[in-house]
């Protein structure tokens, strides 16, 4: 079957940014590699997965990342201590084809449970964002449902309930900003994203010193030897500067042809989040 004929008939069925939040409960592998890998390693890809973009037209996707930490930044120190259970607190937008849709924000927590990620998610505005950035809560309205009208009332309001208990618990302001640009594909019950020209900006300036790793400054966020060796040994594992990023998500097993191609690139699972890795080199930068 020809691609060009397999991307229509994608196209024509599906919307991929809502889809996505089909993948309530998968097995996550992550990979990080050099930009120069990036077009071979898309070529072999294209080859046998469909292409996962909202429009014929459309050959990537930006996307851009609020993430949410309290002002000790307990999210990141969850994940510093590999906590069984872990967070994360974002508002994401998306720009098929890099034009941004900003009317459309994504309000996401994302848990980390035994090696599998749980994702709740749905449509807010730009005064719902604003009422998150102030620390207050986020409430149901008519407008929200006509956001997500695809949930209905009863799945929204239980969406909204679990998000909001996390939320609550850590009053989290924004901390970091990511963007990036994605290449997505989907085969079955398998999902392959690959993201490259990641930038980030820090959002917390005010508490910038405290930050520093300093074992023994008083007041330090973080504090103690041993996660400051593991920050430096994740800092220098991951220190090129244009690093690419390809997530797996997947339930079961891997297909064959897709390890054939992880051992053809040479390219060994590891832990890796953008979120810890930029605050971190925010804290100790290199």
């Amino acid at each position: 079957m020809q691609l060009a004929y397999r991307q229509q008939e994608y196209h024509e069925t599906s919307d991929p940014i809502l889809k996505e939040e089909h993948f309530f409960d998968r097995i996550e592998d992550k990979y990080v590699m050099n930009n120069e890998m990036l077009e071979p390693l898309l070529k072999k890809i294209d080859q046998r997965m469909l292409p996962s973009y909202n429009g014929n037209d459309v050959k990537y996707t930006l996307i851009e990342s609020i993430y949410f930490d309290s002002l000790s930044l307990e999210l990141y120190q969850h994940h510093l201590q590999d906590l069984p259970v872990r967070y994360k607190i974002r508002v994401r937008k998306y720009g098929p084809g890099g034009a941004w849709d900003n009317e459309t924000l994504f309000w996401e927590i994302k848990t980390k449970e035994l090696g599998k990620s749980k994702k709740v998610r749905f449509k807010i505005n730009k005064d719902d964002l604003m009422l998150l950035t102030r620390g207050l809560p986020m409430k149901y309205s008519s407008d929200l449902l006509e956001m997500n009208a695809n949930l209905g009332e009863e799945k929204l309001r239980k969406r909204l309930a679990k998000t909001q208990e996390v939320y609550n618990k850590l009053s989290p302001i924004p901390s970091m900003k990511i963007r990036y640009l994605r290449h997505a594909f989907e085969l079955g019950e398998t999902r392959v994203t690959i993201d490259n020209n990641i930038y980030s900006t820090y959002l917390l300036p005010r508490i910038k010193q405290k930050l520093r790793l300093n074992s023994n400054k008083e007041g330090a966020i973080i504090n103690g030897e041993v996660f400051e060796n593991k920050i430096i040994e994740m800092l220098d594992k991951f220190h090129r500067k244009d690093i690419v990023v390809m997530e797996v998500k997947y339930q079961g097993a891997l297909p064959d042809w897709f390890n054939d191609i992880l051992y053809e690139f040479e390219l060994i699972k590891t832990s890796f989040s953008k979120y810890f890795y930029f605050i971190s080199r925010v804290m100790l930068p290199r």
